[in-house]
């Protein structure tokens, strides 16, 4: 595993920001939003709200150790090339740093956007100073910003030869790539799978105005499953997490943190009536639940048997690693060995709220 996260580098400094309930939420004084060009008359506002988790040195990068021209770099969005030295730390930490007897990597990854304005690194970095004059300029910018460039660039350019997937699903992309990832694995695509996911929003420094209903806290705190929640707050990030099937990853060695016993979507179809995502109100559930993910999809979990049971778990090559929650996985009806993998389908019976519920746990 590999983080770039608010107050948290490491999977053991995370760790630490969850058990001791640490606000890593920066909220930018007038001065701070002044200097980052935000207008008075709107940082001034009664309902703005001038917070966001931000990350320190999102410019510092080895442009050089991944083949690159400082051109190439300048003109690659933040949050594509940080994934990058994310990814390659992951399989580092995994004990994997490159593709070795015949295995194949697959890579699927996924690019955020700026929750609060429609502004990015292309707009106000590249565009102004980097006019595309030909055809060739172009692509290499769009090629530099795009989130339909992230996965292959990663497989490009640390050398792996599994599927190269981007991932888009808004608020569930990342749980939508691990469980792509984890069908990967087991219809035998891959024989590991790197998940990586990146929000890194350029400018750091700015805020929001409050709307009564939407899904931005007017606090502009955090807080997850508590009574108290009334939104969200953007912020930036950054972080990877490799998979192998489990029998496989106890044959190898591997140190193993977490395992996933859900599958299926992580996304369902909107209908009309169904609310869209909002920020919790007097007739919400006190608990949250990221936006995009409604509760109905937490209802079925899958899981994989081939000629014995086996699930994908994340790996690393050193012990040192933060304890997780167990997760209880139902169990699927006997089925006869079959020479290819196949997913068995469980539907919980359990409502998709009760604390017995199994989903994911990731430590």
């Amino acid at each position: 595993m590999a983080f770039r996260l608010p107050g948290a580098n490491t999977p053991e400094e995370f760790w630490r920001v969850i058990r001791d309930g640490t606000d890593c939420i920066t909220r930018f004084t007038d001065e701070e939003l002044d200097a980052a060009g935000v207008p008075a008359e709107e940082y001034r506002a009664a309902d703005f709200v001038g917070a966001s988790g931000v990350l320190d040195d999102i410019a510092g990068f080895d442009a050089q150790h991944f083949a690159m021209s400082a051109r190439e770099a300048k003109i690659t969005d933040p949050q594509h090339r940080m994934l990058l030295e994310c990814a390659q730390h992951a399989l580092e930490n995994a004990g994997y740093p490159d593709e070795r007897d015949g295995s194949r990597v697959g890579v699927y990854a996924s690019t955020g956007y700026h929750l609060y304005t429609l502004q990015n690194y292309l707009l106000n970095n590249v565009l102004p100073s980097q006019a595309a004059s030909d055809w060739m300029a172009g692509m290499q910018i769009t090629v530099g910003n795009y989130a339909d460039f992230t996965a292959t660039r990663i497989a490009y350019r640390l050398g792996l030869t599994g599927p190269a997937v981007n991932v888009q699903t808004g608020c569930s992309s990342s749980l939508v790539g691990v469980q792509a990832a984890a069908q990967s694995l087991l219809l035998g695509d891959c024989d590991i799978a790197l998940v990586g996911a990146t929000a890194v929003h350029v400018p750091q420094v700015v805020g929001y105005r409050y709307v009564k209903g939407s899904i931005l806290s007017k606090s502009g705190r955090l807080r997850a499953f508590d009574a108290g929640a009334d939104g969200t707050v953007g912020g930036t990030g950054v972080l990877a997490v490799v998979l192998k099937r489990l029998g496989r990853a106890v044959a190898d060695g591997d140190t193993i943190h977490g395992s996933s016993a859900a599958g299926g979507s992580a996304t369902t179809a909107p209908t009309r009536r169904r609310s869209p995502p909002r920020a919790p109100g007097a007739s919400a559930r006190p608990s949250a639940r990221p936006c995009g993910a409604p509760a109905s999809a937490r209802t079925v979990s899958v899981t994989w048997r081939p000629t014995a049971p086996a699930r994908s778990r994340a790996t690393r090559s050193s012990s040192t690693a933060p304890p997780a929650p167990t997760a209880r996985t139902p169990t699927a009806p006997a089925t006869a060995p079959s020479a290819r993998p196949r997913p068995t389908s469980v539907t919980s019976t359990r409502p998709p709220d009760s604390p017995d519920s199994s989903r994911p746990c990731w430590s």
